[in-house]
């Protein structure tokens, strides 16, 4: 598994038009990503979740997160639950 921390700008420019999930994520007072390991990427976020659900049942302990790299329309914000995706809730 990859460990090499990446900053989310790094992470943006290597995997652009995907949804990446970070491992061991930093975060900054208002929860912006800092910096992490890309556990996962994939222009589908299906995919994204079936990782994460992997990673969760493992038992290891987890700060995660998943950053959008795709283009969405102006004037939208999109928010997801993974919990819901991966069938943890």
């Amino acid at each position: 598994m990859d460990t090499e921390f990446l900053s989310e700008e790094e992470i943006g420019a290597r995997y652009p038009g995907e949804w990446v999930l970070v491992r061991n994520a930093e975060f900054d007072e208002q929860w912006r990503v800092m910096r992490g390991v890309v556990a996962a990427h994939s222009p589908e976020r299906e995919e994204i979740a079936r990782v994460h659900g992997e990673l969760a049942r493992s038992g290891e302990p987890l700060s995660v997160s998943v950053l959008c790299f795709k283009r969405s329309p102006e004037n939208v914000a999109l928010l997801f639950d993974l919990r819901r995706v991966a069938g943890e809730v």
